[in-house]
Parts: structure tokens; sequence; C-alpha cells
């Protein structure tokens, strides 16, 4: 399991689990605010090194995502850069391994769809809402960015699954090409 460095999923006998702190500013600082609500025992803190890479290279990043998009938003793309290469290792080191990533931000399915693309494993994407769609409230940019983000995880995915089936359809119609890799579930 590879998750934010907040997350605080049960252990289970065999299970490794790697929690990744994203690069962005933004993205590392809701994390903090999220890794001080776990007891105490459960906390996680950033290294010294985390802390000056968000704090540098991180600013700058939501600066240049702010410029492409329009805005930083809650996908956590930043964790592209944390998560992919962990995701890799992981998968890499467990020669039958599938990728899975499920639910949360459109970031944790970028990584894991590149860190498919670099090890050739197969990458199967259980998606809580669809990437891109008419209740989402973002500016142009965004809804272009989230389009073409849908484009790549779709096309690149062995299943992208989708909770709703309105969701699904609504997912296949912009993405024609590979609607046989998109589903539904209600």
């Amino acid at each position: 399991v590879v998750s934010g460095a907040a997350s605080n999923p049960p252990r289970l006998q065999n299970m490794s689990w790697s929690k990744v702190w994203p690069i962005g500013f933004q993205d590392f600082s809701n994390q903090v605010e999220l890794a001080q609500r776990q007891p105490v025992e459960n906390q996680t803190r950033p290294s010294v090194f985390a802390l000056l890479l968000s704090g540098s290279l991180g600013r700058l990043w939501d600066f240049l995502f702010r410029l492409s998009a329009g805005e930083v938003g809650s996908g956590r793309y930043s964790w592209v850069l944390s998560g992919t290469p962990v995701i890799a290792y992981h998968a890499l080191r467990n020669k039958d391994s599938v990728i899975f990533s499920t639910g949360g931000p459109t970031g944790a399915h970028v990584a894991a769809s590149v860190a498919a693309w670099l090890t050739g494993r197969p990458h199967y994407i259980e998606a809580q809402d669809p990437i891109v769609g008419s209740e989402m409230t973002l500016g142009p940019r965004a809804t272009k960015v989230l389009a073409m983000t849908e484009r790549f995880l779709v096309r690149n995915s062995t299943k992208t699954v989708l909770v709703t089936k309105q969701a699904a359809e609504s997912t296949r119609r912009r993405n024609m090409k590979w609607a046989n890799k998109v589903e539904g579930v209600y």
C-alpha cells in the first residue's frame, strides 16, 4: 500500500506500506495538518529534507501549476513526483504485482498510471467520482487539464471503474477510443 503521509490504514499481515509526502507546498501543508489530527502514536512527521523540498520546490510547483491550470485544486498532483518512484519500486520488487489505485485524489491515479507505464504492470483504476464533469465548478484551464488527465488515465489503464454508471457513460463519451476500458458499478 502506498498512501498519503497522513493516512492510517489498518496494518495487515504480509502487507507492505509506504507513506508518501507530496512535493507541492499546498498538498504538503494539508498532509501535515491531517497528520496532526491522528493520535500521537500514529502521527507521521516529515523529515527535514521533505520540509525543505516542499518549502522550495513545492512552492515553485504550486506556482507553475496555478499558471497552467489556474489553480492548485484538490487533485494532489504533486504526489505524482513523490509517489511514482515509490509505487514503481513496489511494483518491481513484487514481480507478479498489479497496480490498483482507488478513490481519492486524481494525482494518486496519475502516479500509479505512470508507475504502471514505467514497469509494464497492469493498472486498474477505481474512481469515486468522474474526473471531469458538469458538476465540477472549475475554470476553463483547470477543466482542460482535467480532460487531458482523464484521457491519459483511461488510455493507459487496464480498466477504469467508476462508482456510478452515469459517470462511466460520460467518461466513455469523452474517451470513445478507449470506451471498452470503462465500467460503472451502480
